[in-house]
């Protein structure tokens, strides 16, 4: 369970250090590559904690210390004389964690786009939080500015 809880937290610290950045940084500041490779492990750090660590501690703690297996029922028909006349199969402890972990996935692929939206419109170009004034460009690149 402490593993479990404790891939979730990281994954919450990490999105929220996203989110920090996706707030501070100008949506017209300039990349460089070590940045673009910083940016890069992180997304895919983040994509391994939503699609690997969290639904894999979820199934050991499951295994673990709840005992969910094929050899405890969530439901049998043959304990049921109301349903079990109807329903003729058992569903087992490992079949509820398997839904679960889809569940899981499921949610991850559902905050995955608008987390990426957020990222793509993360606002109008500033600088430190203050509206940035445009420097006219001469034809060679260069800001023109006037002497004094």
């Amino acid at each position: 369970m402490v593993a479990f809880i404790t891939s979730i937290v990281v994954l919450l610290l990490m999105s929220g250090v996203t989110l920090y950045v996706a707030w501070d940084r100008p949506q017209d500041a300039r990349l460089t590559w070590g940045e673009g490779m910083v940016g890069a492990v992180w997304v895919f750090m983040i994509l391994v904690m939503m699609f690997g660590v969290v639904p894999d501690q979820w199934i050991r703690w499951a295994d673990t210390d709840l005992g969910w297996s094929t050899d405890t029922f969530f439901y049998q028909h043959a304990n049921n004389d109301y349903l079990g006349a109807f329903i003729r199969f058992d569903i087992h402890m490992q079949a509820v964690r398997d839904v679960i972990v889809v569940i899981i996935h499921v949610v991850f692929l559902v905050a995955l786009p608008p987390a990426v939206l957020a990222w793509q419109k993360r606002g109008p170009a500033r600088s430190l939080g203050q509206p940035r004034t445009e420097i006219p460009i001469s034809d060679f690149g260069r800001p023109l500015v006037k002497e004094t």
